[in-house]
């Protein structure tokens, strides 16, 4: 790891963060305490502190941070203007800047000074701590993903708890490469969002073959390591495919019309919230709009996206064969398994490199 720079500067503020430096512990710190070490079984509980000497993590320069400022406050450095936060250490992992912020806390880009790696550190907020269904969803999270050894299922080193809170040390990826341009309103290239959708298939497939079901497939779960291959993230609300008490878990937009009518689920409605995100995707755009979630998931469940080669005739005709099978509203008129899935997109992808040869999808 290079040295910093010798030169000190004052870092701007930009938010608010967590417990103060020195700080005596209070009673509700204490139980969050107790409950992160159940959590984890009795795992340590280690400390969650302010780096003796913080740097910019981009261009280096010592921080003279002011001592009122909070580990984890949002900061800017004056130099290079990045935004990071005020460098706290968890053990042996340095938190420097934000990822992503979640309903279940914060996920921090982090640098593991054993290992000389950078990572990322998901940590549980201190409001979601003092839930225990939240702490055990957060380590049950990790310890699904665990148990997926797939090269599109991002690998979990290391779960923890720091003053109570659970956290989860990941691999690190790639800002999103589904999510930011769909966000922006971006229609995607169709062997990209098509190659990321194979991958994401293949994770699912990995995922259901051990009986669990993910539950939450979207733009925002999906990402890209620094060689382009795409990994499915946040096994926050997956479960077992015998798990009756998750039914209604997930993001609206994404859900399967059999899930938001509670008519049961399993790796068909997995395969529902992948098509939707490559027709998002690929339309750059949503397919249904609406004023509350209510009347949003109403539109879901009597309505059908619009037909993708209408808004993208450079579309293949398969590519949008593909996924609007993939979105039938009929589990039963869906491809049956994940085997037939990967197949058609296979075959898809083979077309598009041979255009004057078309494939059936069905």
């Amino acid at each position: 790891m290079l040295k910093p720079e010798v030169e000190i500067v004052k870092p701007a503020p930009g938010g608010s963060s967590t417990t103060r430096p020195g700080q005596k512990p209070s009673t509700k710190s204490f139980l969050l305490r107790k409950k992160g070490e159940s959590a984890i079984e009795g795992g340590r509980d280690a400390v969650l502190e302010r780096v003796a000497e913080p740097h910019c993590y981009n261009c280096r320069v010592t921080f003279d941070i002011d001592v009122e400022l909070e580990p984890l406050s949002r900061i800017v450095c004056p130099r290079c203007q990045t935004k990071q936060v005020v460098p706290a250490r968890i053990e042996h992992f340095v938190l420097e800047r934000e990822l992503g912020r979640g309903g279940m806390g914060v996920t921090y880009r982090a640098f593991d000074e054993h290992l000389q790696r950078n990572v990322a550190v998901k940590l549980i907020s201190e409001k979601r701590a003092g839930n225990r269904e939240s702490v055990e969803s957060l380590v049950r999270e990790a310890r699904r993903a665990a148990t997926l050894s797939h090269p599109n299922i991002v690998p979990v080193y290391s779960i923890g708890s720091a003053e109570g809170r659970p956290y989860v040390v990941m691999e690190l990826l790639s800002d999103a490469q589904l999510l930011r341009p769909v966000a922006r309103g971006k229609a995607l290239e169709e062997v990209f969002v098509l190659e990321t959708g194979l991958a994401v298939a293949r994770a699912l497939a990995e995922a259901s073959a051990h009986g669990i079901l993910h539950l939450d497939v979207k733009p925002a779960n999906i990402l890209h390591d620094r060689f382009g291959v795409a990994k499915l993230i946040d096994f926050g609300l997956a479960c077992h495919m015998t798990d009756e008490n998750s039914k209604g878990w997930g993001t609206c937009l994404y859900m399967a019309p059999e899930r938001l009518r509670h008519r049961g689920q399993d790796g068909r409605s997995d395969q529902y919230s992948l098509g939707l995100t490559m027709w998002q995707a690929l339309a750059g755009r949503v397919p249904f709009e609406a004023p509350d979630q209510e009347q949003l998931a109403k539109r879901i469940v009597n309505e059908h996206p619009p037909l993708l080669n209408h808004l993208r005739p450079d579309l293949l005709e398969w590519t949008a064969g593909l996924i609007h099978k993939m979105l039938a509203h009929d589990p039963a008129a869906r491809y049956q398994d994940y085997d037939q899935l990967i197949r058609a997109f296979g075959m898809v992808l083979e077309a598009l490199k041979q255009p004057s040869a078309p494939v059936p999808v069905s």
